[in-house]
């Protein structure tokens, strides 16, 4: 009887706000690894303005964190659609590293980065979106 309940469990439908809130991860993080490889492609012209060297020297580290921080939500909202606990963490672990992303690159290349408000509130309340469905991926995913 246990079986078949799980065999229920996984066969239903996922809630339409964690639907929503995947699609548009799946659309913000595509964007956001098409920008990494963009920023890697500027990488030549970027050689060649002597005036930014700075940013000339972070620019594939910037480009690379772009696209593994993009991949990261990417495939966290991925394993949430297919119901997996696990995927929660992984965005969580992306977004804050997205939000960190600066202070990193300040230490590393002495770059001054400004971050608003903005920059930090659509990570947090997408956490929050997310962390609403936390118990519905516990009970129904495949931990």
């Amino acid at each position: 009887m246990e079986t078949l309940d799980k065999i229920n469990n996984n066969d239903t439908e996922i809630p339409s706000f964690l639907k929503v809130l995947c699609i548009l991860t799946f659309i913000g993080s595509g964007l956001g690894i098409l920008t990494g490889f963009l920023i890697l492609l500027a990488f030549p012209v970027m050689e060649r303005i002597a005036s930014l060297a700075q940013l000339q020297e972070a620019s594939i580290m910037i480009g690379v964190m772009t696209i593994m921080i993009n991949a990261g939500t990417l495939f966290g909202a991925l394993w949430m659609w297919k119901k997996n606990v696990k995927g929660f963490y992984l965005y969580v672990i992306a977004q804050l590293l997205n939000m960190g992303s600066p202070f990193i690159l300040n230490l590393i290349y002495h770059i001054q980065m400004t971050n608003n408000f903005f920059a930090y509130s659509i990570p947090v309340a997408f956490i929050g979106m997310y962390a609403t469905n936390y118990n519905y991926l516990k009970n129904h995913g495949n931990n």
